[in-house]
């Protein structure tokens, strides 16, 4: 975005909406489609159907990322560097309380800070962010857990 505010001061507030938009949604998209893909599943009788859009995680990492952009964008050209540190300051002290005072129900806030403690790859998550993020974008086909797969 930066490198492109020379170009988008002598455009309209038309065009410049208009290109955030388009590539806000084709990132958006783009991580739609990459998390349904392949688009096809094999059943268990072994026909092949079209995969269900309904387990399509929407709030995939690209996803997340499209809304960011745009965010920031109208942040970046509409604001001034004074409001834009100052809403940047409040997010990431909020997002530091949310952590802060959700943290993940039953877990040891100790045990993520021991670097000898060995790390888990399967059961429940201790990882604060993790199930902060879980909560937030609470979907179908979302798992609280981490995982090498989908």
């Amino acid at each position: 975005m930066s490198f492109a505010r020379k170009k988008f001061a002598s455009m309209s507030d038309a065009a410049v909406l208009g290109k955030i938009f388009k590539r806000t949604l084709l990132i958006f998209l783009l991580g739609y489609l990459l998390y349904w893909f392949p688009f096809f599943h094999q059943a268990d009788n072994g026909s092949w159907s079209l995969s269900p859009i309904s387990h399509t995680r929407i709030l995939g990492v690209l996803q997340r990322i499209a809304l960011c952009y745009f965010f920031a964008s109208l942040l970046i050209q509409y604001c001034t560097t004074r409001t834009i540190l100052t809403v940047s300051v409040l997010l990431l002290v909020g997002y530091w309380v949310v952590l802060l005072l959700l943290g993940v129900p039953g877990a040891d806030p100790g045990a993520a800070s021991d670097a000898r403690s060995p790390r888990r790859s399967s059961g429940p998550s201790t990882s604060t962010t993790q199930y902060v993020g879980s909560m937030a974008s609470s979907g179908r086909g979302q798992s609280t857990r981490w995982s090498t797969s989908r």
